[in-house]
């Protein structure tokens, strides 16, 4: 009985670790570098910056979310993404994912103003 017991528990954990395994997004990568000696003038331009670059992101936020809006529709229909808006939805993800990084002082390096879209 104990036997059948730890086969059954090996089994349940090998299938739930297959299943972590194919849940997990391969397809992203991020990759963050960040120098230890940090400018004190920086801390201020850091939020002129993000503040600039948020409101910018913000109204360009409204136009990916219409953009996912006709993706939905466009695989619904089609059974396939449209290449143009997979593009402009994925850099803007990628501009927000920028700018937060940068805002929450992970990295140095900051965002441009305008994404690349």
């Amino acid at each position: 009985m104990i036997d059948t017991d730890k086969k059954l528990r090996s089994e349940v954990r090998g299938a739930y670790q297959e299943i972590v395994r194919r849940d997990c997004m391969e397809t992203v990568k991020i990759n963050i570098t960040n120098v230890e000696k940090a400018s004190r003038l920086e801390l201020f331009i850091r939020w002129i910056w993000g503040f600039i670059v948020g409101i910018i992101l913000c109204i360009i936020g409204i136009f990916a979310y219409i953009a996912v809006m006709i993706q939905w529709l466009h695989i619904l229909l089609l059974g396939k993404r449209h290449p143009a808006l997979a593009k402009f939805v994925n850099n803007w993800y990628k501009a927000m994912a920028q700018l937060g990084f940068y805002y929450m002082l992970a990295t140095d390096e900051r965002p441009p103003l305008m994404p690349e879209l």
